[in-house]
């Protein structure tokens, strides 16, 4: 089934890949956004016919589910390839990897995949190992300290509220340094500016800890919340602790509520969909 418009969103399939999770996240995204799926198959050992068989449900079946084509690549071509080339892509919206990269030693393959993932221009989204079904963000949650790079996902929030009419959330930091409280003023007043010129209605949420911990109390709060998706800005400058244990957003990915995260790279001026 070839897509017929001309936004997608990429999903790169390195290895046979939990296609119920895939289905249960990656296509209620398309359908926000009317928008195809492009699966890029990485691995000799998937197929199409195993993806179409898989995707299909007694729920669903493929004329139910929003457009979508296949592209194989070589065996040898790898996630790094993958980034290369569609750091730019201007079809796709954003690209979705169905897990992080696995084997020994698993930390550095981690670090080294996420330092990747930094060169792109696009949002992504590392799916949870969860099979989840009848999901779809009827909330997004941004949390906003006083880095001002987080004001970065609000564009993406605006989004969904447009296309899918989410609720809105944003949580704000609770900061007891002056500095760091105007820092968190300021970014509010953006993202409140934003939102009024695009017309989202949000709702502001005053949270109980600083910048450094709030993104774990937006994962609570999603998963309180229920069928939400939380919007994560990523670290932008790595500290030496960075290259031990990886970015801060790496171990929100990997939460354990199964929140999908999808994550923005602080890259001026490059998420405009349309006015």
């Amino acid at each position: 089934m070839l897509p017929n418009i001309q936004t997608t969103i990429i999903v790169a399939c390195a290895k046979p890949l939990n296609l119920q999770t895939l289905r249960g996240i990656a296509f209620p995204i398309a359908e926000v956004f009317g928008s195809s799926v492009t699966f890029l198959l990485m691995n000799d050992q998937i197929s199409t016919e195993y993806v179409e068989k898989s995707l299909t449900s007694k729920e669903s079946t493929l004329r139910s589910l929003p457009a979508f084509r296949f592209i194989s690549f070589p065996y040898n071509f790898n996630y790094n390839q993958l980034i290369e080339k569609n750091s730019h892509n201007e079809e796709a919206i954003m690209i979705i990897f169905p897990e992080l990269p696995s084997g020994f030693p698993r930390p550095l393959k981690e670090l080294r995949f996420m330092l990747k993932t930094r060169k792109l221009r696009l949002p992504y989204m590392i799916l949870p190992k969860f099979a989840y079904d009848n999901w779809f963000p009827k909330t997004v949650i941004i949390p906003i300290g006083y880095d001002r790079t987080d004001k970065e996902t609000a564009i993406w929030a605006s989004y969904f509220n447009r296309f899918s009419d989410s609720r809105i959330i944003v949580l704000k930091a609770n900061e007891k340094e002056q500095w760091a409280k105007n820092s968190t003023h300021l970014n509010i007043r953006f993202v409140d500016k934003l939102f009024k010129e695009t017309n989202t209605p949000y709702d502001l949420n005053e949270s109980h800890v600083s910048s450094g911990r709030l993104p774990w109390e937006t994962i609570e709060l999603a998963d309180k919340t229920g069928n939400s998706l939380v919007i994560l800005s990523t670290t932008k400058h790595y500290g030496p602790g960075h290259y031990i244990t990886g970015p801060d957003e790496l171990r929100i990915i990997k939460n354990k509520s199964g929140i999908p995260v999808l994550c923005v790279n602080p890259v001026k001026n490059a998420y405009v969909l349309c006015k």
